[in-house]
């Protein structure tokens, strides 16, 4: 799969009725990124997981340079895909995950503590 600044920019306006224009078809996902969950899986499932779960703070992309858009555009890029309720969470973890390395060359972030006061 190819993915474009154009298909980037595209996305960030999609609504609920075609969230999941962008999302990769299951069979199109290599199976390194169909493990489920943070034990085990590589650095994009596990961030999808601790962003969807949890949610995640001092989060810095590494974009490739082939690609002009910002952090904050990928964010609103692959956010309606996780929303989304047309599709099986696996999917959707899987998906987003194959995308982000798509995108990336490495990603930073730190999961989300709720205050215990």
């Amino acid at each position: 799969m190819q993915i474009t600044d154009k298909m980037i920019q595209d996305g960030r306006n999609l609504n609920l009725l075609n969230e999941n224009t962008y999302l990769p078809e299951w069979k199109d996902i290599p199976e390194e990124f169909k493990t489920y969950g943070s034990i085990g899986s590589n650095k994009w499932v596990k961030f999808h997981t601790d962003w969807f779960y949890s949610g995640v703070s001092e989060l810095e992309f590494f974009i490739k340079p082939e690609f002009s858009s910002t952090q904050e555009e990928i964010l609103q890029f692959l956010h309606p895909m996780m929303c989304s309720f047309s599709s099986k969470h696996e999917h959707k973890t899987a998906g987003i995950a194959y995308l982000l390395s798509l995108i990336l060359t490495d990603i930073k972030w730190t999961v989300h503590k709720p205050d215990n006061k």
